[in-house]
């Protein structure tokens, strides 16, 4: 978990706005090559997130983080919303950061995997009603043998305008914010299983 830390304390120090985008996309793939999520006892094998940061120090806005108290000084905790399941990976108040679940392989007691290919889905599959989230130990944890799958990368999923960088707009189409992630090769997906899966690209 301290190679997590250590990436997360470069990314704070940059404050070139293409930089960032390029250590973002490095930390996702580091995360999904290296670790997997337990929660509530149960195993997702991540393969599709994306990664929300906001560091006014480093003049890097995202508009479209919530920007909960949770998201801050909250390393590799959970914040739950309307639209899934987050993990903190921050552990200052001084910035937000944190990566969206939106897929993965969900391992049941018996060993069977089933996939489930959205958030929300992904959601109801593991986290319980009511479900009291200061309780979890650490989500995160490292495989046993890392992957050695491509990372594919695509604009996240829905956005429509982001503000990055001193108030500068954004369109989605730009390239520079492909902040959504996918392990291993997406032609191998059902598109009814990763949505856009055609706006996915190798970098």
């Amino acid at each position: 978990m301290n190679n997590i830390l250590e990436r997360v304390h470069e990314l704070i120090k940059i404050s070139d706005r293409q930089e960032i985008v390029k250590a973002l996309q490095n930390l996702e793939k580091y995360i999904l090559c290296n670790y997997q999520m337990r929660v509530f006892d149960n195993i997702v094998q991540m393969k599709e997130i994306e990664i929300y940061y906001n560091n006014e120090g480093a003049g890097y806005i995202d508009t479209t983080m919530h920007g909960r108290e949770r998201q801050k000084k909250n390393f590799n905790n959970l914040y739950l919303h309307g639209a899934g399941i987050d993990i903190c990976l921050s552990d200052s108040e001084d910035f937000y950061l944190s990566i969206l679940i939106r897929g993965g392989y969900v391992v049941g007691k018996d060993n069977c995997k089933a996939y489930k290919h959205g958030p929300i889905l992904l959601y109801d599959a593991v986290i319980p009603k009511k479900a009291n989230v200061d309780n979890q130990p650490p989500i995160l944890e490292p495989l046993e043998t890392p992957y050695i799958e491509d990372v594919f990368y695509a604009v996240r999923y829905g956005v429509r305008k982001m503000t990055e960088n001193h108030g500068v707009q954004v369109r989605q189409e730009d390239k520079e914010l492909l902040l959504r992630a996918y392990l291993g090769d997406v032609k191998d997906i059902p598109c009814t299983e990763l949505p856009g899966k055609l706006s996915f690209v190798k970098l």
